[in-house]
């Protein structure tokens, strides 16, 4: 089986707020390669973008996974999600994309989201919060990202310009960047625009519209609820 590293961005002042990140990653044999801890958070672009490069330069595995980390939760092990991911792309040789329900901030691409999933998918747009592929490709990717956040574009609202999911999508717009969408959640759920009436937690983790991914994103302020209501 190819070898899988975490990046997890962790711009926090201690390690606490990501207990129940780092815990589900021991139960399951992962071990997170945190950046950020005790820096001081400056915008999406700087730290998830810009500093996630040398990251991902550092890192010594044939694949590599990018992950949040206060609000994501391990179910399965570095196999298990290699062959999920294999399973979405058969040629393991593409970045696959987290997916959300909700077409944000570019609604003008959600024909073209929903026409690169199979039809009926519950997760059809993206969500920036995890996203993986093969090492040298994925730091291209970054790279390519970090780039163009550097150099700006007229078409980027200013309010959106240290957006990290607005620059994902803004360079798939133009063709700059090719990814593959977890849409049917085999390697992540994000549960952010979920209601809570659709999760449910089972002796074997948790599961959303009847599915079971590897890895769970409760993404967000509006996921608070979700989070409270299974003690985490």
């Amino acid at each position: 089986m190819s070898s899988l590293e975490v990046v997890s961005a962790a711009f926090y002042k201690k390690t606490g707020r990501i207990r129940p990140f780092l815990a589900s990653c021991e139960k399951h044999g992962i071990e997170p390669r945190l950046y950020g801890v005790g820096q001081k958070w400056e915008s999406f672009c700087r730290n998830k973008v810009e500093l996630l490069v040398p990251e991902i330069d550092a890192c010594r595995s044939e694949y590599v996974m990018y992950s949040d980390s206060d609000d994501v939760l391990f179910q399965a092990d570095a196999a298990a999600i290699m062959g999920a991911y294999a399973s979405l792309v058969p040629g393991m040789d593409r970045v696959a994309m987290s997916g959300d329900v909700r077409c944000w901030p570019y609604r003008t691409m959600k024909q073209r989201l929903l026409g690169m999933s199979p039809a009926g998918d519950p997760f059809p747009f993206i969500c920036v919060g995890l996203f993986m592929g093969p090492k040298a490709l994925l730091l291209d990717t970054v790279t390519t990202l970090r780039d163009a956040w550097r150099k700006g574009a007229p078409d980027v609202p200013p309010k959106l310009r240290d957006d990290d999911q607005c620059w994902w999508m803004h360079e798939l717009m133009h063709s700059h960047l090719s990814f593959v969408i977890d849409s049917g959640a085999k390697i992540v759920s994000s549960l952010h625009h979920v209601h809570a009436s659709d999760v449910v937690r089972k002796e074997d983790g948790f599961h959303a519209f009847g599915r079971r991914p590897a890895i769970v994103h409760f993404n967000g302020d509006t996921s608070k609820h979700l989070r409270r209501g299974f003690g985490i």
